[in-house]
């Protein structure tokens, strides 16, 4: 059955009022990614070609082309981008605020690198770079200007900043409505309506924000684009998101199921005001000031030391360039790091819940973990922004709700309950040793976990009431009753400043609380035992043995103890580090050996330099034909039954030193597994280009990971691919 296309024409931003139509399979609007993948790539390239072309002006195109190669840190592709540009009639203006326009969604460091080199193209072609500054909201104006452009776009149910918001919820709000509508959309050099499906077109490239993508895709709507614009765009860009980012966008614009507003009338541009004005670049970086600026309340700065927050700064640019990961001895400031690197890289957030959980146990508090996503909103994008936000705030959740965790330090009167700082007491109390045990203000921890205290002054006896469990201590005795039942304590309860100091270990397991001891920093973290869920019926008895069969042949020579079943290798290229983390997690997960790819020429970080046009690597991912030498040698390949092949993502796909390892060996027959790091691609084109290499053996779906990458991850991936 076929469908016919109507396409409504944005008069901002298409030429012409024609109606075109074209016929696609109903199977086109699916919200299944498989099934829209069937569909497209049964489309010839001349029906893709005519569906573009009919459906999204050349100009608009183009634009949404080097929004889609920033998100994606394709800077040696701006070039030909600008180029065509400029061919098709945009004007450095509107390609310099195009890239501009991308950078608080995908990040003001991947923007201004775009625009630096869009900078360089233009100046090449004789293009007279802007000599003015297009920004129109002044410093007092921008929050009041962005929160009027939300509402045009999204209506007027956008709310503004009330009094019951939390700290973390009036900053996150100032960072919306200021800087990405204030700063951004009230821009002069391009429309309104064109902003916004720029904005679509550089979340839809970060390829892990699809709930902002279905928002975004509103707000098209809503200005009066067509899904069809949007998903011509999708299809225009797919060379440069891969494949499974344009079919999971495809997916998320073919779920939204309102009609282009119709009538719209877009807001007259505002005049730029007069400020002083260097170069884009520039005026992109010091805009990055309201990120601080905006935070009046010092939300980030009081949650967050000056070295906590350079420590995961410097990480989450580490990982965006594809440097060195950056690591800290301090266990605190490395488990912030690790929980804001599963938000860098996106897509990750099932393993926030335990990132959580291990932040908690280590005394981090809730707003320590929300304050270092806001930190790096800038370099992350706002979409990842709400996507690691919203995993945190529902593993804080579920964690009040499943789990108590409670930190003490030794001299230190604050304590943490669940991510919540508070003070012990009114006087300042804190834990102390004594006898090499540790000491805790009882009625501070007994009541945090929901429990009761009294004290019999007579006696000088604590009786402690939790879940139905009772425990009597006395001063001075080392004798404990846990419900009526005698328990000797190897240190006596004391009274310090009038505060009755009990021994921690004994009183939280008694009441089946887990109790961890950090020496290093002298910290006690007491966690909430899982429960034992006892049986529901009888074991099963353990059936008896089946002999084993008698062979039905003689035996070979070979030792039949020595044959594995499925003999497994790991082979990997690493440029930086963070594919041979990664590799190695899989071999110890998966019980695989490891072998690396060594080059005869070693990459030197010059070699590695993408800005430099010239660099070894650029050079060589400009020649299809290159073939980097690889200095050591697989002789026993033919024992293998499974290859997993990883490599960091260059320019959209493996490095050309993997195609000298694929043309070096036979990989016929086996199972092929590839693996990749990335700062933004996905693996999609390099698994594409293994297919092609080994058509006769069995390419397996691939794996984009990180060096933080669990090993219950890679688990998950081995058992899909190869266990089922």
């Amino acid at each position: 059955m076929k469908k016919t296309i109507s396409l409504l024409l944005s008069a901002t931003v298409m030429i012409g009022s024609a109606v075109n139509a074209l016929a696609v399979s109903d199977s086109f609007y699916s919200t299944d990614t498989e099934t829209i993948t069937r569909e497209v790539r049964q489309m010839t390239d001349t029906e893709l070609e005519e569906f573009i072309n009919e459906n999204i002006d050349i100009r608009l195109q183009d634009m949404s082309t080097l929004v889609t190669l920033t998100a994606n840190q394709e800077y040696d592709k701006i070039d030909a981008a600008v180029q065509k540009s400029v061919n098709d009639g945009l004007t450095a203006v509107e390609i310099k605020e195009a890239i501009y326009q991308s950078a608080p969604y995908c990040g003001y460091t991947r923007a201004i690198k775009a625009m630096d080199r869009a900078d360089t193209a233009l100046s090449s072609l004789g293009v007279n770079l802007p000599t003015e500054s297009r920004i129109t909201s002044s410093e007092e104006t921008r929050y009041t200007d962005g929160l009027a452009v939300q509402r045009h776009i999204f209506g007027p149910q956008i709310g503004t900043i009330t009094n019951d918001m939390t700290a973390q919820q009036k900053l996150q709000t100032l960072y919306l409505s200021g800087i990405c509508f204030g700063d951004f959309y009230n821009r002069a050099g391009l429309s309104l309506n064109t902003r916004e499906f720029l904005t679509f077109s550089t979340i839809a490239a970060n390829g892990t924000c699809i709930s902002q993508v279905g928002s975004h895709t509103t707000g098209n709507l809503n200005v009066g684009h067509s899904k069809d614009i949007l998903r011509a765009a999708l299809l225009a860009n797919e060379e440069y998101n891969g494949e499974e980012k344009t079919m999971q966008a495809l997916a998320a614009v073919n779920a939204n199921e309102s009609e282009p507003a119709e009538g719209v009338v877009e807001p007259a541009s505002a005049e730029p005001i007069d400020i002083d004005y260097t170069n884009d670049s520039q005026e992109l970086a010091d805009t990055m000031i309201h990120y601080q600026t905006d935070d009046a309340d010092m939300y980030i700065d009081t949650n967050l030391d000056a070295q906590m927050q350079k420590i995961i700064i410097d990480a989450v640019n580490a990982y965006i360039d594809g440097t060195a990961a950056v690591t800290s001895d301090n266990e605190r400031a490395q488990n912030i790091v690790d929980l804001m690197l599963l938000g860098a890289e996106g897509g990750r957030e099932a393993e926030v819940p335990a990132a959580v959980s291990k932040n908690l146990s280590s005394g981090n508090t809730a707003d320590m973990m929300r304050a270092a996503v806001l930190l790096c909103t800038p370099y992350n994008g706002y979409p990842r922004t709400l996507n690691i936000m919203g995993a945190i705030n529902s593993a804080l959740e579920t964690s009040k709700s499943e789990e108590t965790v409670i930190t003490m330090q030794i001299g230190n009167p604050v304590m943490t309950i669940n991510g919540a700082e508070q003070s012990i007491d009114a006087e300042g109390t804190m834990p102390v040793v004594v006898d090499d045990r540790t000491l805790l203000p009882v009625r501070a921890f007994v009541e945090g976990i929901g429990g009761e205290v009294s004290w019999d002054n007579d006696t000088q006896t604590a009786t402690l009431v939790y879940n139905g469990t009772e425990i009597r201590l006395t001063i001075g005795s080392t004798t404990a009753y846990l419900d009526n039942e005698v328990k000797m304590l190897d240190v006596t309860p004391v009274i310090i400043n009038d505060r009755t100091m009990l021994p921690i270990r004994f009183i939280a397991e008694s009441f089946e609380f887990d109790v961890d001891w950090n020496d290093t920093e002298q910290r006690v973290t007491i966690t909430k035992a899982a429960a034992v869920t006892e049986p529901t019926s009888e074991p099963t008895a353990k059936p008896e043995e089946t002999p084993t069969p008698e062979p039905t042949e003689e035996p070979s020579d070979t030792n039949n103890n020595e044959v594995e079943e499925n003999k497994m290798l790991v082979v990997y290229f690493s440029g930086t580090g963070n594919t041979k983390a990664l590799a190695e997690t899989i071999a110890e997960t998966s019980g695989a050996d490891i072998f690396e790819i060594v080059p005869e020429v070693p990459y030197t970080s010059a070699d590695l330099n993408y800005n430099d046009n010239n660099c070894r690597a650029n050079r060589e991912m400009n020649d299809e034909t290159a073939r980097p030498a690889i200095a050591n040698s697989i002789e026993n390949i033919d024992e293998y039954d499974t290859i997993f092949i990883g490599y960091p993502i260059w320019w959209g796909t493996m490095p050309r030193i993997i195609n000298t390892f694929l043309d070096t060996y036979d990989l016929s027959g086996k199972t092929i597994m590839p693996f990749c790091t990335s700062g933004g691609s996905g693996i999609s084109s390099s698994v594409s280009a293994i297919k092609s290499a080994c058509s006769d053996s069995d390419v397996k779906d691939g794996m984009r990971g990180a060096a933080s990458t669990s090993s219950t991850q890679v688990k998950e991936w081995i058992d899909k691919n190869i266990n089922d």
